[in-house]
């Protein structure tokens, strides 16, 4: 695995993207966390760190001029709670193929103003009766939403269906209708791959899923 070290973000690809953006390229490193951000002073529009070993979204600094994060392919599962007051601007959000359960898992998001664009594609949230109606509800600034346009009777959908922050709903669905009870064959199976796991984020995955008592 590969730390955010000074070096590397000196090293690191950067340069103006199609949209003319300056965008920073921290992709496939494995890094484990994110941390040290700072030392870029807020240079950059974009940064990405896809197909990392990311778990969370934590230690951002306060970056206002970063108006898009590409976490593709990570094992995130868990938002800062001040991540909107950091990152006040941000207008993409892309989290596909990561570990996010349930929509307490992106409530967070609910603080961002100027979010108009997020992915969740290949979450576990996704499965969730009606979370994109919900997700809707919670970011009223989004016009994209896993790269479909929101539409108007969507919007009107949101409303009726959902008066106020109830996650109860949405959550008892997903609880009900999605969730398979592991085997004790399937829970030893785990185990046995917990003790082979060959990095941090494979095995937290592995122990969530024992925790969870599901697939």
């Amino acid at each position: 695995m590969v730390r955010i070290t000074a070096e590397l973000l000196a090293t690191a690809y950067a340069y103006i993207n199609p949209l003319g953006q300056r965008e920073l390229s921290l992709r496939s490193y494995q890094i484990p966390m994110i941390e040290n951000l700072a030392i870029t002073k807020d240079s950059y529009d974009v940064i990405d760190l896809s197909s990392n070993s990311l778990l969370s979204i934590e230690n951002i600094p306060f970056l206002p001029n970063l108006c898009s994060l590409f976490l593709h392919d990570n094992e995130i599962s868990k938002i800062d709670p001040n991540l909107a007051q950091k990152i006040p601007n941000l207008k993409v959000l892309l989290l596909n193929n990561n570990n996010f359960y349930t929509i307490q898992d992106l409530y967070h998001l609910k603080q961002f103003n100027n979010l108009t664009q997020l992915s969740l594609i290949n979450n576990e949230v996704c499965q969730c009766e009606n979370y994109r109606l919900y997700l809707i509800h919670l970011i009223p600034s989004l016009k994209v939403l896993d790269y479909n346009k929101i539409k108007d009777i969507e919007r009107e959908e949101s409303k009726t269906l959902f008066g106020d922050d109830s996650l109860d709903k949405i959550n008892n669905d997903h609880n009900t209708t999605k969730k398979t009870t592991l085997s004790i064959e399937q829970i030893n199976e785990i185990k046995e791959l917990i003790k082979n796991a060959t990095s941090l984020a494979e095995m937290t995955k592995l122990e969530a899923m024992l925790r969870k008592n599901q697939l």
